[in-house]
């Protein structure tokens, strides 16, 4: 009980969508252990608030080819290992 007193409240680094229709024509249908940068938490300066999350597909699949182009490059911006699979064919 002391333990949950004392540790510190989670907090957000940040946000990332998946376009998941991009995601399937231009990933095969998957992710498998890729690291993606994550957008700032709440979207205050991310992609999304500057309009590059439009529903037109592109842009949100642009925004997420960026996200797993740039996360090896940039060692100290946040970032997530995520897996993405169907769950059947």
């Amino acid at each position: 009980e002391r333990l949950h007193e004392t540790a510190p409240a989670p907090r957000a680094v940040g946000e990332i969508r998946i376009p998941m229709r991009h995601m399937v024509q231009k990933c095969d249908g998957a992710l498998y252990h890729s690291w993606l940068m994550l957008d700032s938490p709440g979207l205050n300066d991310s992609v999304a608030s500057i309009g590059l999350m439009e529903t037109g597909g592109g842009s949100a699949g642009e925004a997420l080819m960026q996200a797993l182009s740039n996360a090896p490059r940039q060692l100290y911006q946040p970032k997530a290992c995520v897996s993405v699979c169907k769950v059947e064919d």
